[in-house]
């Protein structure tokens, strides 16, 4: 699996390890270093991954079916750790929690509260050096990984968007329990196209137009949202401590779905406990919380548009002409043909 996953593995043998597993992606090839991609490209799990022309290249047949484009300043994923913190002396429970969605703050968030409650780190540190970035490089502000490995939590919460065939074989060995969310493809789409506006490690999206076409096309970190979402759902059918979340059910009903987390990872908390973290991770309230909505970063600017836009479901109908609307729902019906996956657009 290559030195990643050997890195990976020496530091969670012995528990199990929280993936939180989103989907966003950045688009389009950005104009990097060729420096980062190689740091990147040691990073990766596969050992015939190579580097051509400043894009990360995969044999064929290989865990993609197409060259996918790769961000190196970016993260592309979620995946939150559970194993205890190196000063700890008793190790954790190999119990395993996947958190991912389009809403990877959200998540996040709801998580770090489930586990570590109202505490002094929710007013103290921002949500994104509490639940790190796996694969995030940013010259000045470190690495996902080292990030993860200094935290000093038990468990450690880690967030990773690799598609499932990135995961790092040891963490299905020790039977990790991985939270998988997913949003509709319009309304994602619609929310990364101006996360990459306002994202400064960002290349320019472009206009909205040519930002359709490269998603149908799948030339997105990690290959198409189509392969993403239901790469992530098949093996949810074959490995059954994953648990598959859509973020039109969280914006529903947020109580119901943290009830089904709780359940999932095994945690007891009270009624009350439970109302304060629905009540917490509430849109209107996250946007008010400069610990969670990314106003400490340097890197974005809320000049363009805030990190936290709207936080809702059918916000594509803004955006989407009828002629686009059109094409997309044609593209889509034959490239979902054979899922069983559903995705509601609207509630």
């Amino acid at each position: 699996m290559g030195m990643w996953s050997e890195q990976i593995s020496s530091t969670s043998s012995t528990t199990g390890l929280i993936a939180l597993l989103l989907l966003q992606w950045p688009v389009q090839p950005p104009h990097r270093t060729r420096h980062l991609l190689q740091s990147v490209h040691r990073m990766l799990p596969h050992p015939h991954a190579h580097l051509h022309n400043q894009l990360l290249m995969f044999p064929s047949p290989m865990l993609l079916p197409q060259t996918v484009w790769f961000h190196a300043l970016q993260p592309t994923a979620t995946i939150p750790r559970c194993t205890p913190p190196p000063s700890t002396q008793q190790r954790d429970p190999p119990t395993s929690h996947h958190h991912g969605v389009s809403g990877t703050t959200w998540v996040s968030y709801i998580l770090d509260l489930l586990y570590f409650g109202q505490t002094e780190r929710q007013t103290s540190i921002p949500i994104f050096e509490r639940v790190p970035f796996l694969e995030l490089i940013v010259p000045s502000f470190g690495s996902g990984k080292d990030q993860a490995d200094n935290l000093l939590t038990s468990p450690r919460l880690i967030k990773t968007h690799f598609p499932f065939q990135f995961v790092p074989k040891s963490f299905w060995e020790q039977n990790c329990r991985m939270v998988y969310v997913a949003r509709n493809a319009k309304d994602n789409m619609v929310s990364y196209f101006h996360f990459d506006r306002m994202n400064k490690i960002q290349p320019e999206p472009g206009e909205w137009s040519s930002y359709i076409h490269r998603f149908m096309e799948g030339k997105m970190v990690f290959g198409s949202w189509y392969d993403h979402v239901n790469g992530w759902w098949k093996k949810k059918q074959t490995y059954s401590k994953l648990h598959y979340m859509f973020y039109e059910d969280l914006i529903e009903d947020t109580g119901r779905e943290i009830d089904k987390l709780c359940s999932f990872l095994g945690l007891s908390r009270s009624v009350e406990e439970k109302k304060r973290v629905t009540s917490g991770v509430q849109f209107d309230n996250m946007r008010k919380d400069d610990m969670a909505n990314y106003s400490t970063n340097f890197f974005m600017d809320f000049k363009i548009s805030p990190f936290m836009r709207k936080g809702q479901v059918g916000d594509w109908k803004n955006h989407f002409t009828v002629a686009q609307n059109e094409q997309f729902d044609e593209d889509y019906k034959k490239k979902m043909k054979n899922s069983t996956l559903q995705f509601r657009t609207e509630i």
